[in-house]
C-alpha cells in the first residue's frame, strides 16, 4: 500500500498488508496525522509471483507501475485489482475499495453435432499491458500494450460435452477462466474450438454488438456449433444397375456417394471440400496415391455428390497353362524401349507389313504404321531373300481396293497412311493388362508398345491408328504366342504354318480377393471416412482357341472361350467393346473404320479384290492389301487340302492330325461364328477353315468334323460357305513372297 499527503510526502510507502480472518492489517499501526491531513491511497493485488505475470517497478516520481503478462496456464492468472481512492476522515478506519483491472473471459456452448470438447482458445489478442498508477486519484489506464500468436486456453470441467440448443449449462472449470487485458479486440482476434472427433472450428472473438473489452466485466461467450455432415458410401452397379459389394476380375466402377457440408444450425448448409488418400491395399494390380487423387480430383462438397473409381484389372495371383506356354513367355529376354523389336524385319535388313504380327517375348515392339497392311516388301524380284530393297508392295491392291475413306487405291503412294496429328488406341486385348503402354512415335512412323513380363501370357490384341478426327484409318492384330516366325528355306510344295491365326492354348488364371482402404478427410472439421473397395476373388479357365475372321477381312473377331459357345471372357475393355454386330452400314471403308463390327445376314457382301488375287501357277498368289496373315504367309488357295490326308485324333487338343509333306499340321474343331446373328456355334464339334477363294456355290472352306468314326483314310472336305461367317485362319507359306514367283 502507499498513502501519500497533500504535500507529496509519504505516509505509507510500499507496504504490504495481510489478510486476518476479517480485515486486512499491517506489521505496524498507522494513525490519521491530524484531523486536517487529506491522504491519497494506492493499493494493488495480489502481489508478484513467478507465475502470476505480474511485475512491480516505480517510475521517477516514486509512483508504482504494474505490468501484465498473461500466464499462457489459465490456473496462474490471477484477478488484479486495483484501489485509489483520496479520503480525509480523521479517527476513522479507511476502507479502500478495490476495482478488477482485467476482463474475464468465459465460454458456454451449445451444438447440434454434441461432440466432446477437446478445448476452447482464443489467439490474436494483447496478452501484455502496463498500467501506471496515479496519486492524482484518476482512473488507472493499460497502456504499451502488445501480444503473442499464443492460444489461450480456458479450463474445461471434466468430460464437457455442449449440450443441446435448448438446454444451458456450463462447460468451464470453476478456476477456468481467463483473465485478459482490457483492449478493443482487433478483425484478426479468434475463438478456437476443437473437438475429439470433428476437428477445429475458427471462430472471430469480434462481434457486431462486442468490439471491446472494459476492465472489472465477465464476457461470456455462447457458442452454437453447427453440425458436420460427411458421409461417404460405395455402390458398384452391374450393368443392369443393380448394386453389388465387389467388382468382378475384369475391373469395374464403383459409384462413390458423398455428402460434405456444414449445417449453421439448421439456418444455411455451407459445402465443404475433402481429400482422399490410400490407407492400405491389396491390390495385385496397384493403385497410386496419383491414380486415386486424379480419378477424385474434383473434390468439391454438396449433398449427394457422385463420384466413380474404376477398378483395374487385377493380375492373378497364378497362371497355369498347357505345356508351359506362359512359362516360356516370361521366361525369354525382356526388350528394352532402347531396343524395342522391330516386328516387320522378318531376314536381318529386310522388312515388310502385315496387318498380323506375332509377339513371342516380353517387352517393348514396334511396328510400321505410315502405311497399310501389306503394303511394305523389301524383297527384290530376284530368287534370292537375301537382296533386296525396300519398295511399297505393287500387287497387294487392284482397281478395286479402298481405304478408309472409301477412295481406290490406284498407285503405290496410296498405300500410305496420313499419320501427321494421328492419335493410338488399343481396341481390346485378351488375357488382360498385357500391353501396358502405347503411342506412336515422334516422327508419326511406328507404333510403339509394351507387352509386360508380368502378364504375357498367349493371347490376341487389336491396335488402331485414328486420324485427326478420331476416325480409325487402320488397325493391326497383335499376336501373342510362343510359337515363333518360320522362315521356309527352299520352294517346295504348299506349307501350313501349323497354328491358325490368333491360336491361345489352355489356361487357368487363379486370382485372389483383393481390397483397397480408401480414407476420406473432410475439410474444416477433419471427420474422416474410411471406404473398403473389393476385387472378388475368381479362377477362369480358358480352352483352346483362335480369333475368328468374316470372309476378306483383316480384323480378327473375339474367339470363343475354348470350352463352350461363349465368348472369351478374359477381354478388356469388356466383351462389348471388343465385338459389336451390325446388320446394316456396311460397306469396304466402314469395315475399316469399324474392325470390331460383325456385319451380319446378306447385307455383308464383300469384294473378291479383298482376299482372291490368284498367282499364275495355283502355288502361290498376291497377298491382298487386306490378307489377315502374318509376314510370308497368305490365306490359302482351295488346291491347298487335296493333298493332305487324315492321320490321326490328337488326344491333347480335339482336332485332328493332319501328316503333310515335312511335318504335322492341327486343325482343331474351333466352331465359327454364325453369319446370320455373329453367335458363337460348334465350338467343339466341328471346325471351318478360309480358303481365299470364291464360286456361285460360295466361299471355299476346309471343313473338319470330329464326329466321324472312320477318318483314317478320309480327305478333308471341301464346303462352301456365305462371307458372312466367322471362321478361323490357318495361313500357307506365301513362296511368291520368299522366292519371287
Amino acid at each position: 500500500m502507499y498513502a501519500k499527503n497533500t504535500s507529496g510526502e509519504y505516509y505509507i510507502n510500499n507496504q504490504t498488508a495481510t489478510k486476518g480472518t476479517q480485515y486486512w492489517s499491517f506489521d505496524q499501526t498507522y494513525y490519521w496525522p491530524d484531523n486536517s491531513t487529506e491522504l491519497t491511497f494506492l493499493s494493488y493485488y495480489p502481489l508478484p509471483t513467478q507465475t502470476n505475470g505480474i511485475t512491480i517497478s516505480e517510475n521517477t516520481d516514486g509512483v508504482p507501475e504494474i505490468t501484465y503478462t498473461v500466464p499462457h496456464s489459465v490456473q496462474d492468472q490471477p484477478d488484479l485489482m486495483i484501489a485509489q481512492t483520496v479520503e480525509n476522515i480523521y479517527k476513522e478506519p479507511v476502507n479502500l475499495t478495490f476495482f478488477h483491472a482485467l476482463s474475464c473471459i468465459a465460454f458456454d456452448l451449445t451444438s447440434e453435432e454434441n461432440d466432446q470438447i477437446k478445448s476452447i482458445g482464443i489467439k490474436g489478442v494483447y496478452t501484455t499491458g502496463k498500467i501506471s498508477l496515479s496519486f492524482a486519484g484518476e482512473t488507472f489506464n493499460w497502456e504499451s500494450l502488445s501480444g503473442d500468436d499464443y492460444i489461450y486456453n480456458i479450463g474445461l470441467a471434466e468430460n464437457p460435452q455442449p449440450v443441446e440448443p435448448d438446454q444451458t449449462s456450463s462447460i468451464m472449470a470453476p478456476d477456468g477462466y481467463l483473465m485478459m487485458i482490457p483492449q478493443a479486440i482487433s478483425d484478426d482476434a479468434q475463438i478456437i474450438v476443437e473437438f475429439v472427433n470433428i476437428g477445429t472450428k475458427t471462430i472471430a472473438l469480434k462481434l457486431d454488438n462486442l468490439s471491446e473489452w472494459q476492465p472489472g466485466y465477465i464476457y461470456t461467450y455462447m457458442l452454437r456449433e453447427g453440425k458436420y455432415v460427411f458421409d461417404v458410401t460405395s455402390v458398384k452397379l452391374t450393368d443392369a444397375g443393380i448394386p453389388t459389394d465387389t467388382v468382378d476380375v475384369a475391373g469395374g466402377t464403383y459409384n462413390i456417394n458423398i455428402n460434405s457440408y456444414y449445417q449453421n444450425n439448421g439456418i444455411s448448409t455451407v459445402d465443404l471440400g475433402w481429400s482422399v488418400s490410400i490407407e492400405s491395399q491389396t491390390m495385385n494390380y496397384n493403385w497410386t496415391t496419383t491414380d486415386i487423387e486424379g480419378t477424385l480430383s474434383d473434390n468439391v462438397g454438396g449433398i449427394n455428390i457422385s463420384k466413380a473409381i474404376t477398378c483395374a484389372t487385377s493380375i492373378p495371383a497364378s497362371i497355369t497353362s498347357t505345356q508351359s506356354f506362359v512359362d516360356t513367355l516370361r521366361a525369354r529376354p525382356v526388350i528394352t524401349l532402347d531396343n524395342a523389336k522391330d516386328l516387320s524385319e522378318y531376314i536381318t535388313g529386310l522388312y515388310a507389313s502385315a496387318n498380323c504380327y506375332i509377339v513371342n517375348q516380353p517387352g517393348w515392339h514396334k511396328f510400321p504404321c505410315w502405311v497399310m497392311g501389306n503394303g511394305l516388301s523389301s524383297l527384290s524380284t530376284s530368287s534370292s531373300p537375301l537382296y533386296g530393297y525396300t519398295k511399297l508392295n505393287v500387287s497387294c491392291f487392284n482397281s478395286s481396293t479402298k481405304n478408309y475413306k472409301g477412295e481406290v487405291i490406284s498407285d503405290t503412294s496410296a498405300l500410305k497412311l496420313p499419320t501427321e496429328n494421328a492419335s493410338v488406341q488399343l481396341l481390346w486385348q485378351s488375357p488382360f493388362e498385357m500391353i501396358t503402354d502405347l503411342y506412336i512415335s515422334e516422327d508419326n512412323q511406328y507404333i510403339y508398345f509394351n507387352v509386360d513380363q508380368a502378364t504375357i501370357a498367349p493371347g490376341n490384341a487389336v491396335v488402331a491408328i485414328k486420324d485427326e478426327n478420331g476416325v480409325i484409318m487402320w488397325s493391326w492384330h497383335l499376336w501373342i504366342s510362343p510359337w515363333t516366325h518360320v522362315i521356309y528355306p527352299n520352294n517346295g510344295n504348299r506349307i501350313f504354318y501349323g497354328l491358325s491365326i490368333g491360336t491361345s492354348f489352355p489356361q487357368q488364371y487363379t486370382y485372389e480377393q483383393n481390397e483397397i482402404k480408401l480414407k476420406f478427410t473432410q475439410n474444416n472439421s477433419g471427420l474422416t471416412k474410411e471406404v473398403i473397395l473389393v476385387q472378388k476373388p475368381d479362377t477362369i479357365k480358358i480352352g483352346l482357341n483362335n480369333t475368328y475372321y468374316q470372309w476378306g477381312r483383316k480384323d480378327p473377331m473375339l474367339p470363343a472361350d475354348g470350352l463352350n459357345s461363349n465368348n472369351d471372357v478374359m477381354v478388356e475393355p469388356s466383351v462389348s467393346d471388343a465385338i459389336q454386330f451390325s446388320s446394316s452400314g456396311y460397306s469396304v471403308e466402314s469395315s475399316i473404320q469399324n474392325p470390331t463390327t460383325f456385319y451380319t445376314g446378306s447385307g455383308y457382301d464383300p469384294s473378291l479384290s479383298y482376299w482372291y488375287h490368284p498367282y499364275s501357277d495355283n502355288k502361290g498368289y498376291y497377298k491382298s492389301i487386306y490378307d489377315p496373315s502374318p509376314i510370308g504367309s497368305v490365306v490359302p488357295l482351295v488346291d491347298s487340302s487335296y493333298e493332305m490326308q487324315v492321320k490321326s485324333w490328337e488326344p491333347a487338343y480335339p482336332g485332328l492330325l493332319f501328316k503333310y509333306v515335312s511335318g504335322t499340321v492341327v486343325f482343331m474343331p474351333l466352331g465359327q461364328r454364325l453369319g446370320s446373328t455373329g453367335a458363337l456355334n460348334n465350338t467343339s464339334d466341328s471346325g471351318y477353315y478360309w480358303n481365299n477363294q470364291q464360286s456361285n456355290s460360295g466361299y471355299s472352306v476346309i471343313k473338319i468334323d470330329n464326329t466321324s468314326s472312320d477318318v483314317a483314310n478320309d480327305y478333308l472336305d471341301d464346303n462352301w460357305l456365305s462371307p458372312d461367317y466367322g471362321l478361323s485362319v490357318m495361313s500357307v507359306v506365301d513362296f511368291a513372297f520368299f522366292f519371287g514367283e
